[in-house]
């Protein structure tokens, strides 16, 4: 199946900005498992990392997060 998509302006740069921040966090996983080196424990698993990512949208995005 193929789709295609006609996203208004708006849209397109929602889309830009998810597959940004999608990437960053891929290229941060990837890059904590390059950098295992023998005699440590393991690179963080995928539990380790869904977990560092809910700490703080501002350490993965830059994004300053005001409580409520």
């Amino acid at each position: 199946m193929r789709f295609r998509l006609a996203p208004t302006p708006a849209q397109e740069q929602a889309l830009l900005d998810h597959c940004s921040h999608a990437r960053y966090v891929w290229n941060l996983a990837v890059e904590q498992h390059q950098h295992w080196q023998l005699g440590r424990k393991s690179a963080p698993g995928y539990a380790e990392q869904s977990r560092q990512r809910r700490l703080s949208p501002s350490v993965w995005f830059g994004v300053e997060v005001i409580p409520r």
